[in-house]
């Protein structure tokens, strides 16, 4: 069998094993979702009073847009973590010893994040002509005006996505939890860039493109259109519809969107030249070394197979027999605490500092809540190890044979959440007293909370720190960092005056109770099982 027949087997193989993962099947549960809402007219693009009316070229280019805004943020951690996984399961260092070159494998995983991606493009192109036909406002199916968009605008931009997955696991300090943070500031300024510049040319979304064309459309129509366009909720207010043609797909257009994909295949081919090709000790320069083999006091360690000579034998002290010590849960929550933040640089705790002394000597109260949103926002590492450690770390069987583990372990790890969070946002309280405010400490006690609860929640039934990770990226971007923005009800921190921890603290505080109650009933399921 050839090399590239090679690849074409482990791709197919690879897009089996991920459209069969959990991940992937609460995404496409996203995208009945998505495409539900767009049906139902609660998603839709708005150009001030108008909008167009539902035809073949205005609902694919409102899917599109749809797609390129909330695919392209979750797509990336949906992707991300196949080179991982290979390293893990030891499938990367078998292939290190075949033919495959660096620039093949990486190749390969590139184009299996794309074909994951491209599917989910495919089901919402389909959902796109069902959205058409339910609407009714006009049943001419017209393909190419419908398609054009799936295929010019969201696969260029589902094809950047899945290069830089892939290129964020080859560089060693973006794969893991910082990356995950990262590439959603990067997401964020790449969405920005082309709204703000107006510049169809570092628009990789495609909002400038279609926007232009739309809001042309709209002109000739209706002459008193002052140029409005936004994606947004449904809005009470009845609009005026005018038709939209499509977008004329010009030859410069084509290379616009063609560039994309040239940027995503250069993506690919760094990758390659960073890729270490499971080269453990590539992969531990300049890391830590492994520890030694460990075994259990009194049993007489085997010999090794590579020198046949005995394993390090590592004494461990045991604990005191006290039954004061096993009743000590303040002790229990101190450890679980260090455990939150050791291994955190010097850097990192300099920033904490950084962003607590801000939220203290801020004299403005719109001032002291970006603090509160960016020190919120700063330990988000740490909180996303909360339910999830054990797993990680092998060390679940060991916890559930301990007196009380769902009380002591569990309970303890929630208890050091929430110190880590009242030591971060402890800040604005005091900047509060300072300054003569009120001090709202039921907020902000409910914010305290929420955060550890929600990442315990999160880390218990995912097994791993991802999910929390983007979770509460999204949370804290659509929520306190759109401040007036009707999603003001996801504001957990209480920067808004209508946020729920507000208006109605009882029921967020029922949510804090039942996210703390499907931690102890995952973690419960994980001890029986």
């Amino acid at each position: 069998m050839s090399t590239w027949a090679v690849l074409g087997a482990l791709l197919a193989a690879d897009v089996r094993e991920r459209t069969r993962r959990s991940s992937f099947l609460a995404t496409l549960g996203l995208v009945g979702a998505l495409g539900y809402a767009v049906g139902a007219g609660h998603i839709l693009i708005r150009l001030g009073a108008y909008r167009g009316l539902y035809s073949s070229a205005w609902v694919g280019g409102l899917m599109a847009l749809v797609i390129t805004f909330l695919l392209g943020l979750f797509g990336f951690y949906l992707v991300k973590g196949a080179i991982a996984r290979d390293e893990q399961t030891g499938v990367g260092q078998i292939l290190a010893t075949t033919p495959l070159s660096r620039a093949q494998y990486v190749l390969g995983k590139w184009l299996s994040n794309l074909a994951v991606l491209a599917l989910i493009v495919a089901i919402l192109a389909g959902a796109a002509l069902l959205i058409q036909l339910l609407l009714g406002e006009d049943r001419h199916v017209q393909l190419w005006p419908l398609l054009a968009p799936f295929l010019l605008i969201a696969l260029p931009m589902m094809a950047l996505v899945a290069a830089l997955a892939v290129l964020f696991e080859t560089v060693s300090w973006l794969r893991g939890g910082f990356g995950n943070v990262v590439y959603a500031v990067l997401y964020c300024a790449l969405f920005g860039v082309g709204v703000q510049t107006q510049s169809p040319w570092l628009d990789a979304a495609g909002i400038t493109l279609l926007g232009s064309s739309m809001k042309a459309a709209a002109r000739s129509v209706y002459p008193d259109y002052a140029g409005g366009f936004t994606l947004s909720m449904a809005s009470d207010k009845p609009l005026a519809t005018f038709v939209w043609p499509g977008l004329d797909w010009t030859g410069a257009v084509l290379l616009q969107r063609g560039l994309w994909l040239a940027l995503a295949v250069g993506l690919v081919l760094l990758s390659a030249r960073l890729f270490q090709r499971f080269d453990p000790t590539r992969q531990r320069a300049g890391g830590r070394q492994p520890h030694p083999p460990v075994t259990a006091v009194g049993v007489s360690p085997e010999p090794t197979e590579t020198t046949g000579e005995p394993a390090t034998q590592v004494m461990l002290t045991p604990l005191a027999p006290s039954r004061r010590f096993q009743r000590n849960l303040a002790r229990l929550v101190w450890l679980e605490a260090l455990l939150l933040v050791k291994g955190a640089p010097w850097y990192w705790l300099l920033g904490m500092g950084g962003l607590w002394l801000g939220g203290v000597a801020a004299p403005s109260a719109d001032t002291r809540s970006l603090w509160l949103m960016l020190a919120a926002l700063w330990p988000l590492l740490l909180w996303s190890q909360l339910g999830c450690r054990d797993a990680r770390c092998r060390t679940e069987a060991l916890v559930g044979h301990t007196p009380l583990p769902l009380v002591r372990a569990l309970g303890a790890s929630w208890l050091a959440g929430a110190l880590l969070a009242t030591v971060a946002l402890s800040g604005i309280v005091l900047g509060r007293v300072i300054w003569g405010e009120p001090l709202a400490l039921l907020p902000w006690a409910l914010a305290v909370l929420f955060i550890p609860t929600l990442a315990l929640a999160l880390g218990v039934w995912s097994r791993g720190s991802k999910l929390f990770e983007v979770v509460y990226l999204v949370l804290w971007y659509l929520g306190p960092f759109n401040t007036g923005s009707p999603l003001a009800a996801l504001d957990y921190l209480g920067v808004h005056a209508e946020a729920p921890v507000h208006t109605a603290p009882l029921g967020v505080a029922g949510v804090i109770v039942v996210l703390l109650a499907l931690a102890v009933v995952g973690r419960r399921r994980q001890l029986l099982g």
